[in-house]
């Protein structure tokens, strides 16, 4: 009888206890398990048997030894409770969280987008909902599945982004920042990567500022270039006490390299309940007797900036500085004349 593989053998003794519902002795297991059932010595088996269990063991699954148990059994068994994981219970809140994620999250995200449909869609079915309702989210998500990005360059530095943040390499790229209207060349160490607000970003210590930054992928010049490639060693650590958090979940008008610029914006009183909602922590928010209100904030991205206040229309105006107020000003005067208003 041919040998078969050790995984095999490791994987027919693990079925064979869980299928057991009672502790079984090692004569059982002798003979009747594949990879227990040639013509080695016996001696040759149990030690087998020994070095399997150790390996099991090792890997986390819980074979025991019980002496005896309330109903005389004797022999190896594994607890189910202890080998299985729980069941997911998903209740329906977690189904619209989880739909919301399908929505909002692009079908080609970068290095890591398969893996987020395939959870996504492993997920879905386990939904406690009709069989219609899953149905279609399922197809929904395989729909999705399908890369419909044109921004190849994009993904390939995503890539290559991702690659060096794993081995902690530094990466050098030419880099746009639209809030000075200027490029230069950066080297950076790569602490993480994360999508929000619709975008890619990279975070990092940045060697030519001397401090964390954030660089949004899409105004990455050129191609990514990995730096110090050809030597085996971290070129960096990253720090214990990042957070990808801290950096990336915040507003779009603050994930822009730049100095902060100091805003105030008077919000009437239809929005400046929405407004107060919205500010980070270190901004400031005073409340009129009237329900109007305004906000002190710190800007480094200007373009999210403006859109948000845009985005208010008639109800929100910038007070300070005038040079801001003036763009926005602009802005809608450009708008209002291309539709004829």
């Amino acid at each position: 009888m041919a040998r078969i593989s050790k995984t095999e053998r490791i994987l027919n003794l693990t079925s064979f206890l869980l299928k057991s519902p009672v502790p079984v002795p090692w004569a059982e297991i002798q003979g009747k398990v594949i990879g227990y059932d040639d013509a080695a010595d016996p001696d040759a088996l149990e030690r087998r048997f020994e070095r399997d269990k150790k390996f099991l063991r090792a890997l986390g699954i819980p074979i025991e030894y019980i002496p005896l148990d309330s109903f005389g059994h004797t022999g190896y068994f594994i607890e189910k409770a202890d080998y299985y994981l729980p069941k997911i219970q998903i209740m329906p809140e977690d189904v619209a969280a989880i739909d919301l994620v399908s929505r909002i999250s692009p079908a080609d995200a970068g290095p890591l987008s398969e893996a987020l449909q395939s959870a996504l869609q492993k997920i879905q079915i386990d939904f406690p909902a009709p069989f219609e309702i899953r149905a279609e989210a399922e197809e929904r998500g395989i729909r999705r599945g399908a890369r419909t990005s044109a921004e190849s360059g994009q993904s390939e530095n995503l890539d290559l982004l991702l690659r060096a943040m794993l081995a902690c390499k530094r990466v050098g790229f030419r880099y746009y920042t639209m809030g000075r209207d200027s490029t230069s060349d950066r080297e950076v160490d790569p602490y993480g990567l994360g999508h929000t607000h619709g975008a890619w970003y990279l975070v990092g210590r940045c060697l030519v500022r001397k401090d964390i930054r954030v660089f949004k992928i899409a105004r990455i010049l050129g191609d990514v270039r990995i730096l110090n490639e050809d030597r085996e060693a971290p070129d960096f650590e990253v720090p214990p006490d990042f957070r990808l958090g801290d950096h990336i979940g915040k507003p779009a008008w603050l994930l822009e390299d730049g100095r902060p610029i100091e805003v105030k914006v008077r919000f009437d009183s239809t929005t400046a309940w929405m407004a107060a909602g919205a500010i980070g922590s270190g901004d400031a928010f005073s409340e009129a007797d009237d329900g109007s209100g305004d906000v002190t904030m710190q800007v480094t991205a200007v373009e999210p900036f403006i859109r948000w206040v845009l985005s208010f229309a008639q109800h929100a105006v910038v007070v300070s500085p005038p040079w801001l107020r003036e763009q926005v000003s602009r802005r809608i005067e450009a708008v209002a004349k291309k539709y004829g208003r």
